[in-house]
């Protein structure tokens, strides 16, 4: 797997990387999953979709996301959404929404890394960094904020690493 694309979080006037999928619990209820496109535009974003949130009095609010409908949508929902191929709105999932939507349906934790890339991971959000601003959720409401201080790390031996003998480095 590729590493993905952040999603996007405005808090405390900083724009910041979130790697942390807060739409997928509302995706996961119902049908919501299945109206989203299954062509991934690349392999950088799997999910296909990549949303941009913020945090304002303390809830988290989704704000936008790009991605783009099914071709085989059912003929039921196909009056209510675009064309198939054509990019999604956040009023397409949210009709009612306006120019945001409390996430009342998220509870959990929001990474968002800071510094320095410590330890490049080709995998989903599992690379390393300087530090992990974390903010805990609950039901769309902050209760909490921490930052974590990561390491680099430890070097493995190219045995641990199941590294051939003939691609080992000599010396």
């Amino acid at each position: 797997m590729t590493a993905q694309m952040a999603e996007r979080l405005m808090y405390k006037d900083k724009d910041r990387a979130l790697f942390t999928l807060p739409l997928e619990p509302y995706l996961e209820f119902g049908n919501n999953r299945a109206i989203l496109a299954d062509i991934h535009r690349h392999t950088a974003c799997w999910r296909g979709y990549c949303a941009a949130w913020t945090i304002r009095d303390d809830r988290l609010f989704l704000t936008g996301i790009a991605g783009y409908w099914d071709p085989e949508i059912e003929e039921a929902q196909a009056q209510r959404f675009p064309p198939p191929g054509e990019e999604l709105t956040l009023q397409h999932l949210f009709p009612n929404a306006g120019k945001s939507i409390a996430a009342d349906w998220f509870s959990g934790q929001l990474r968002c890394p800071m510094g320095p890339l410590l330890h490049r991971v080709h995998m989903g959000f599992a690379s390393v960094y300087e530090s992990d601003l974390l903010i805990e959720v609950q039901h769309g409401t902050v209760i909490s904020e921490s930052v974590r201080t990561n390491s680099p790390p430890a070097p493995q031996d190219e045995e641990e690493l199941h590294i051939p003998p003939f691609l080992r480095r000599t010396g």
